[in-house]
């Protein structure tokens, strides 16, 4: 009998009983909002059932009573526990209290039904896998038979091996696998489905049958080889040298497979391996011992090798030289930065290495110099002693200097360099001329003098008690109680909202009494320089706007400073504007209107201030004037064409709709417009203005015009259910198919072109139209499907989707439900439990991965920016670190009300152990849990050592926690990616291993910056933005690495004297910091 106390009560027990044996209705919501068992002892029941080694004896006294019967809390579920006991343990499909009970003959039909609709679907639908879970006992040869049978597909024979999986179905079933694995006439993927069952119930027999796939000449699949290989390796048939001179180089999109082989063969290395493999690179003879090895794959391995060498604690002789060896040919290391950084480390760690490669460098120490501490200072006295060397005199000279040494050994170096008083002599002179060079660079670049900074409070009462213009004061008083972030008073502490309502008050007043003497700042030309006195006042202005009815009501002091309001149209300064359309339309749209000619004026190609208008503007009558502009031939086409397509968005009364429309068949007679009009047309009438768009749309890049149907980010997308009728969108698709053609589906990375946003579209269309059961459309996709053999694939698809929906909605359940989906049948779908530190580090991590990682690429353009006189582009860790923590600072309060994001206290600041991001939440029994996240990018020298140096052993061990999470932003190549996160998962598993109360996860977000736009480059991993982009993941561009760095050149523009026009509508001031130069070394190392 099972103890009472064996299954506690607590939240992973209900996590793990609800998913495994899908029961939600053994759940109920309480009055406080706590998520409890309904019954009693359901708790333990379900815990004892979700354990694989609980019988049905230890169950049946869970369940009993001490007079044998049922207990009463529990009759409801009496034929659950009936079937529990029964003879040939029926699948249960629990709804609710309903249990059914399948018989052998039902479970034949449900395989031959899953098997039928699987071979025919491509795109798997949630719930599908439940049906692999059926129990096929006694089916077993029925199903060895069926998967030889070359007659049903392959996807069919596929869901067979799952079910086989399942159930630990080996025997027959396990030969007919590997005959399917042996033989070159099956499917591809069912071979690789195969390898993958026989890796886990096939037998000794079994896999030495994939000796053959692994000796034979490579594959038409790489994919297939390599697991097969895997298999081999780890069953010990196979030494990880031969498997690795077998591996072949993987297919395009296949790194997976190849990446999991190499970890297995590194795993695998012996001693006497990774000894070989770093000597074979400097010793020719070793070299002819060593199999031939793919380059990529033998760089990985030597990598590891050298890490293995450097992990034995007592490193033997021939470890230490063929390191050393290595070390010191570093032109052939120069190249590949993985082996370098693990040589690096084992110097820095191991310090037989540094006395050995020290002795070795008579005319560069300085090598092995940057790795010697003072931990080193025994083995340099013996040996400076020993040999008399002036390196040693010359290093311990600069350890004595430096401070690092203690007392005694302090004193045991001044006797050393004493009995050397003709080095030390020259030594001393070295040391005092850069010690005489840094104090002369001291004197030419003092440090800058802190900027003394003043409390507003006192600013303020200078300003209101002196006697100034009313001009300067109202200048005055925006720029210190009002401008935004960007153009405020940096010398400034406060800010107006902390200051008393008296004060304010006073504030308010002297604005008031000085705004109707005032005279508004001269708007110079759009794209020359302004005074930033015209941001002051609109500042002030709109302060003064929002806060008082008088000013808002006054037609002169309004018809006056509207200008300057539509000069910055920021946040505040538009809804001021806004307040002022409502009383003062006329004005406002006059003054708009004069804004506008101004760009137009200026030649502008974009027009920002008609995207920045507030919407209520946009009037029939204000449409008008803005057509008119459009229709004026004295302003530049480009300019015209602008204005133009900002139009349609904008059109929302009929009668600017109409206006629009007159204007957009005007622009038709200009060559230069006409494109522009078709776009305009496009977005106001998509049905209507289709034969006119046909006819001009005949190359790809035509397709461009269609931007307002799938461009998002201009204009909203169209929307098929308003254009659904079946004869237009047949129309569409084949006039697509026909400038398109048809590619197959390219997953590598490439130009992201309009004609991928037109076949996205296209498949919007195709969608709609085959999901239509009207035989209308029945007969639109028959048509169709005489121009494309795919579309009949596609339908095809699309109907065994169906059929497994039918299949799914015939069982009396879903899929077994995830913790999400137990308390979403209670109606609260992202509440989580949070009563440990471990269901927190989940969270997080869940957020981290699944919501934070699937959309930071739609904001990648707020970590990468471009420094003041810099010519590549650099992402900002604290940017990563920001957003990370913000995201978070959304996204907890959907799934717990206790849980929040933690701010740095100065008190962590000052001792330099600030967390990037702490998560806190109250436990039960008045415990606080907390979870520290430390964020690297990917190309930071540090990503490596810092998993270990900063999370665990300054934030975790020295803080005294134990949940942490290593978040990496991704912006490498995805072959160098791979890498790195296998690196970080083995150090990772090495902390653990070191620590095990410690709970540490590494996930990764990808941050690859999209090829094309102003801060565009090729792929590296120092520090440029590369790779797959926000809006097409791995869909992107690849360059060489010379186009690459062609791409971040940028010609340096003068610093302007006085600032430029806003060309956008944020006018952000950017934040410079000036570059002193380098201080000068004062170590005399460089005459050693």
């Amino acid at each position: 009998m099972l103890p009472h106390d064996l299954f506690p009560r607590n939240d992973e027990q209900l996590r793990v009983a609800a998913r495994e044996l899908r029961y939600t209705s053994l759940l109920k919501r309480t009055a406080d909002g706590e998520y409890r068992f309904r019954y009693r002892f359901a708790e333990e029941i379900l815990a004892a059932l979700a354990t694989s080694s609980v019988t049905p004896e230890s169950l049946h006294s869970l369940v009993t009573g001490p007079d044998g019967k049922l207990r009463d809390d529990l009759t409801q579920y009496a034929a659950t526990f009936a079937a529990l006991n029964g003879p040939d343990r029926p699948v249960l499909v629990a709804d609710g209290n309903r249990v059914s009970r399948f018989s052998r003959d039902e479970v034949r039909d449900w395989v031959d039904r899953l098997v039928a609709a699987a071979g025919r679907v491509t795109t798997w639908i949630k719930g599908q896998d439940m049906l692999r879970w059926l129990n096929v006992g006694g089916l077993e040869d029925d199903l060895a038979s069926r998967v030889s049978n070359r007659t049903l597909a392959s996807g069919g024979r596929q869901v067979l091996f799952d079910i086989a999986q399942v159930n630990r179905i080996a025997g027959s079933f396990a030969d007919n696998a590997l005959t399917i694995v042996l033989s070159n006439d099956e499917d591809i993927e069912l071979r690789e489905r195969a390898v993958y069952y026989l890796s886990d119930l096939g037998s000794l027999v079994h896999i030495q049958g994939l000796t053959a796939l692994a000796s034979a000449a490579p594959s038409s699949s790489s994919v297939l080889r390599a697991r097969a290989l895997r298999v081999l390796l780890e069953r010990g048939l196979e030494r990880p040298l031969r498997v690795a001179s077998l591996a072949e180089r993987p297919e395009p999109h296949h790194y997976d497979a190849r990446a999991a082989l190499v970890s297995a063969i590194e795993a695998a290395l012996t001693h006497e391996e990774a000894l070989l493999l770093v000597q074979s690179w400097t010793d020719e003879v070793r070299a002819a011992e060593l199999p031939s090895i793919d380059e990529a794959i033998l760089e990985e391995l030597r990598e590891a090798a050298v890490k293995l060498l450097a992990s034995q604690r007592d490193a033997e002789a021939a470890d230490v030289d063929a390191l050393v060896s290595l070390f010191l040919d570093d032109e052939r290391t120069a190249n590949h930065r993985g082996v370098s950084a693990e040589i690096d480390d084992a110097f820095r760690n191991k310090k037989e290495l540094r006395r050995v490669a020290f002795a070795s460098l008579d005319d560069r120490p300085y090598r092995v110099d940057r790795f010697i501490s003072q931990d080193d200072f025994s083995w340099l006295i013996e040996d400076g002693t020993t040999t008399g060397a002036r390196k040693y005199v010359a290093t311990i000279y600069r350890l004595r200097a430096s401070g690092v040494l203690g007392p005694g050994a302090t004193s045991e170096a001044t006797a050393f360099l004493e009995a050397r008083a003709d080095v030390l002599a020259e030594l001393d002179r070295d040391w005092a001329e850069a010690e005489a060079s840094r104090q002369e660079w001291l004197r030419r670049h003092p440090p800058r003098e802190p900027q003394t900074r003043r409390a507003l409070r006192d600013v303020l009462r200078t300003v209101l008690e002196s006697d100034m213009p009313p001009s300067n004061r109202l200048r005055a008083l925006g720029a210190y109680c009002f401008a935004t972030e960007g153009w405020a008073r940096s010398d400034i502490t406060g800010s107006f909202d902390e200051l008393q309502d008296d004060e304010r008050a006073a504030v308010i007043a002297a604005m008031v009494a000085a705004l109707p003497a005032a005279s508004p700042t001269p708007i110079p030309d759009a794209g020359s320089s302004f005074p930033v006195a015209i941001l002051y006042e609109a500042a002030a202005v709109a302060a003064l706007v929002l806060r008082r009815q008088d000013v808002r009501s006054d037609t002169a002091t309004v018809e006056r400073w509207l200008p300057t309001l539509l000069f910055d149209l920021r946040e505040e300064i538009a809804a001021a504007v806004s307040y002022l359309i409502e009383d003062h339309g006329e004005l406002a749209e006059v003054a708009a209107a004069g804004a506008i000619r101004r760009e137009l004026r200026a030649q502008s190609e974009h027009v920002h201030i008609a995207y920045s208008l507030p919407p209520e503007l946009w009037t029939a009558r204000f449409v008008r004037v803005v057509s008119a502009l459009v229709r004026d031939a004295s302003y530049a086409t480009a300019s015209r064409r602008a204005l133009l397509l900002c139009l349609p968005e904008h059109a929302h009364e009929e009668g600017a709709r109409k206006e629009v429309l007159a204007a957009v068949e005007d622009c038709f007679s200009t060559d230069e417009l006409r494109a522009a009009a078709l776009e305009c047309l496009a977005a106001l009438d998509p049905r209507g203005s289709w034969p006119r768009l046909r006819a001009a749309l005949r190359t790809e890049r035509d397709l461009t015009i269609l931007r307002p149907w799938f461009d998002r980010h201009r204009t909203p997308a169209i929307a098929i259910d308003d254009v659904a009728d079946v004869p237009f969108m047949e129309d569409v698709i084949a006039h697509f198919f026909a400038v398109l053609g048809h590619e197959p589906e390219d997953l590598g990375p490439r130009v992201v072109t309009p004609a991928d946003d037109a076949r996205a579209l296209r498949t919007r269309f195709l969608d709609r139209l085959i999901s239509d059961p009207s035989p209308e459309a029945v007969a639109a996709v028959e048509r169709l499907a005489v121009l494309d053999p795919t579309i009949g694939r596609w339908k095809e698809q699309f109907v065994a989707n169906c059929d497994i929906r039918s299949v799914l909605e015939e069982l009396e359940v879903r899929w077994l439900p995830s913790p999400r989906d137990v308390v979403r049948v209670l109606d609260e779908s992202l509440f989580r439990f949070l009563r440990s530190e471990a269901d927190l580090h989940r969270l997080a991590r869940e957020i981290l991965a699944n919501h934070i990682g699937a959309s930071v690429g739609n904001d990648i353009d707020m970590f990468w920016f471009r420094p003041t006189g810099g010519e590549e582009s650099k992402a900002r860790e604290a940017a990563l670190q920001a957003y990370v923590r913000r995201r978070l600072e959304d996204l907890l309060p959907l799934y717990s009300p206790v849980a929040r994001v933690e701010l740095p206290r100065e008190q962590q600041v000052q001792r330099r152990r600030r967390f990037d991001v702490l998560i806190i939440t109250a436990l039960p029994e008045q415990r606080l849990g907390s979870v520290v996240i430390e964020i690297k990018w990917s190309h930071d020298a540090r990503v490596r050592k810092a998993l270990r140096d900063q999370l665990v052993k300054s934030y975790l061990l020295g803080e005294g926690r134990s949940h942490g999470l290593y978040v990496v932003g991704m912006t490498g190549a995805d072959r160098n990616s791979a890498k790195l996160l296998r690196d970080l998962q083995t150090r990772r598993d090495d902390c653990l291993r070191e620590h095990p109360s410690l709970t540490i996860d590494v996930v990764a977000l990808p941050c690859q910056w999209s090829d094309g736009g102003d801060n565009a480059a090729g792929g590296s991993e120092e520090g440029v933005p590369s790779g797959s982009g926000s809006r097409r993941g791995k869909k992107t561009a690849t360059r060489t690495r010379a186009k690459a760095k062609a791409a971040m050149k940028v010609k340096a523009k003068p610093k302007a004297k006085t600032k430029m026009a806003p060309a956008r509508k944020s006018t952000k001031k950017s934040k410079r910091t000036a570059r002193r130069p380098t201080e000068p070394s004062r170590s005399p190392r460089g005459r050693q």
